[in-house]
């Protein structure tokens, strides 16, 4: 279903009130996707992927791995602002229900998509008052009105006298819900009759204008400029700067971005609550982190003002540095700062896509510092795809580049694209011996060690990790010194080395955890785990394996979280318990498929070692305790994972 209709009508407060109303029809959720700030037709599938909690599989698309995960799941999906990508929405909702039977789409758009099966909504505005009568109470527009109202003034009333003014307010907005709400924001700042004389002289000069605007646009647009007239210069300039947002924005990046020529730090804040009391600006709900989002039809209106300024330029120059800054910051506690990256996706895929074509040396310098959140997040298609297109825009021989190809090489090795990754690396390690920087020589050989062991090019694993070991220890750099222990303790274990590894890791790890890196911590953890198992010492199997998962869903790290469900399937058949070992590998099997992540082909191989007895032994039974642990669901299944452990505490 489409819900269509001019803007400011109400389509997207009815769509979450429906998907609201109907979450208990869809055991598998409602999922809503804001596709406002999204500007690139392309990134439409990956709102949705993200909105889902799915990652880029290795070579699978990500509408493929949308499909695959919505194929049996009774859901509904909730596109929200479909009208400047209808082509992208349309094609995604026939793929996927074609695919997906169960599946319903719930979207809102200026426009239908025209996809078959269809069903267009048109809402109007609301129900006008009648002449013959003006109860208050019987007309939608004058119930908003009041509603409002008494919001912005709580002993606002509508006797016989306010009330025909009212609706003479209501009619000239044409029962838009928008225009009345910010209408009604006025009260108690400009008495009624003036709120409607100032209303009239706007509409005035708009008749006079386009000839083409319907009647409704004409309306809405004459409201907004209304409501604009009677803000003060300060509070003008700061509601255009607003508009370079895409998406919610905080205190801090709006004092940030606001701020500047002419405009104090200080003033910020007022100027916010104002805005938000005349309804041009969302505040923060009560006990709600402190954001604020404008309405997609009110940023329209604000951004034509903003192109008109002739600081559009600036203040997108501004936008781009400030979350340059929020991407670049060294706190402790991954999980917040990732958190804080998330929140901020929109306005960053719109510094990308504006840098592009105006900036792409700064571009480049953005998607570079945003690589490891990518990878982090398992959002490494959207990075490697951005990464690429500021590559190929920023051809020289720049540390910018060296970064640039470091983060690519890396997020495409997670993808699949192992031999394009070790290109990437082989030209980063060049760019690195010419610049003469130790630091981003260490990082370069760190990643191309790990990914040559990854090829079974042990040879060259090794040549690349010792001679980052060399370095690192001249300058006693412990960071890399434990990456290339890491890397080390892999070329080890893949070669069946479980007691040379072993020592390596542990290195490793106790540096890890000296330094706080808990992404690190967490994999060493459960290589460890696995060569526990693979000694046969399932005690300290379980104990490693409790710890790596635990840090992994502090991490938000699926990936990783499926990784170690493996081992701990490993280690249940390795101590005789072959339904645990099925059920927990039919789990790990269905969480891999439903977000999209692939193993290497060396853990593939490890844990078909473990498992094909242990199926051949259960016979016709192994695919019943598949099956049952394919119906688990995440988090059950890590909870089971977990529950062994407790018993062994």
């Amino acid at each position: 279903m489409t819900l269509t209709g001019v803007g400011g009508v109400g389509k997207t407060r009815l769509a979450l009130k429906l998907g609201s109303d109907l979450l208990a029809r869809y055991e598998s959720g409602v999922w809503l996707v804001d596709l406002a700030p999204v500007a690139d037709p392309r990134l439409v599938i990956t709102s949705v992927a993200h909105a889902l909690g799915l990652i880029e599989q290795p070579n699978r698309t990500l509408r493929e791995t949308v499909q695959a995960h919505l194929k049996s799941r009774r859901c509904l999906l909730l596109l929200d602002n479909c009208e400047h990508l209808v082509a992208a929405c349309a094609e995604l909702a026939e793929a996927v229900l074609r695919t997906c039977p169960r599946v319903n789409f719930l979207c809102t758009s200026r426009e239908a998509l025209r996809v078959q099966g269809e069903v267009v909504w048109s809402l109007h505005p609301l129900a006008l008052p009648d002449d013959q009568n003006l109860n208050p109470l019987e007309s939608e527009s004058l119930v908003l009105f009041r509603e409002r109202a008494q919001a912005r003034q709580p002993g606002f009333t509508l006797g016989t006298a306010q009330t025909t003014v009212v609706a003479a307010i209501c009619r000239r907005l044409d029962g838009i819900p928008l225009g009345i709400e910010l209408a009604a924001a006025l009260v108690g700042t400009l008495p009624l009759e003036q709120i409607l004389e100032r209303l009239d002289n706007r509409f005035r000069l708009l008749e006079t204008g386009s000839r083409t605007m319907s009647i409704r646009q004409q309306t809405l647009r004459g409201t907004l400029e209304w409501s604009h007239d009677l803000l003060t210069e300060p509070e003008k300039t700061i509601f255009r700067r607003l508009t370079v947002f895409a998406g919610a924005f905080t205190l801090e990046a709006a004092e940030a971005i606001c701020a500047g020529d002419g405009m104090e730090v200080e003033d910020v804040l007022g100027i916010l609550v104002r805005l938000t009391e005349k309804s041009l600006l969302i505040g923060p709900a009560a006990g709600t982190r402190l954001t604020y989002r404008l309405l997609e039809t009110v940023r329209e209106f604000g951004r034509k003002h903003l192109d008109e300024s002739g600081e559009e330029g600036r203040v997108r120059r501004q936008h781009l540095h400030f979350y340059l800054g929020l991407a670049a910051q060294t706190i402790s506690d991954l999980p917040i700062w990732l958190t804080r990256l998330e929140d901020a996706q929109d306005d960053i895929r719109a510094d990308l896509t504006w840098s592009l074509s105006a900036d792409p040396a700064l571009g480049l310098q953005l998607a570079s510092t945003m690589s490891g959140y990518w990878f982090a997040r398992d959002h490494m298609r959207e990075g490697e795809e951005w990464l690429a297109r500021f590559l190929g825009a920023c051809p020289q021989r720049t540390v910018l580049r060296l970064r640039a190809l470091h983060g690519a090489a890396m997020l495409g090795w997670r993808l699949g694209h192992i031999d394009l990754a070790r290109s990437r690396l082989e030209e980063a390690l060049a760019i690195s011996r010419d610049v003469g920087d130790p630091i981003l020589l260490l990082d370069v050989l760190g990643s191309l060690g790990f990914v040559a062991q990854s090829q079974s090019d042990f040879e060259s694993a090794r040549h690349f990790a010792e001679e980052q070991m060399r370095i690192a220890q001249r300058s006693d750099d412990r960071r890399h010194i434990a990456g290339a222990l890491h890397t080390l303790g892999l070329i080890a274990l893949n070669q069946g080395g479980y007691a040379a590894a072993r020592p390596l890791f542990t290195d490793a790890l106790e540096i890890f955890s000296v330094l706080e890196s808990s992404y690190d911590m967490a994999s060493l953890l459960a290589w460890l785990g696995l060569i526990a198992v693979e000694l046969d010492e399932f005690d300290q199997a379980r104990a490693l394996l409790a710890r790596s998962l635990h840090l992994r869903l502090e991490l938000g790290d699926t990936f990783g979280v499926v990784f170690v469900l493996d081992v701990f399937a490993m280690l249940a058949a390795a101590s005789g318990r072959p339904d645990r070992a099925l059920l927990l590998n039919g789990a790990a099997e269905t969480i891999r498929d439903s977000v999209g992540a692939a193993s290497s082909p060396l853990h593939q191989a490890r844990v078909s070692r473990w498992l094909n007895p242990v199926r051949q032994a259960l016979g016709r039974n192994a695919a019943a305790y598949s099956r049952q642990g394919s119906e688990m669901g995440f988090d059950a299944a890590v909870a089971y994972a977990l529950e062994d452990e407790a018993r062994h505490d």
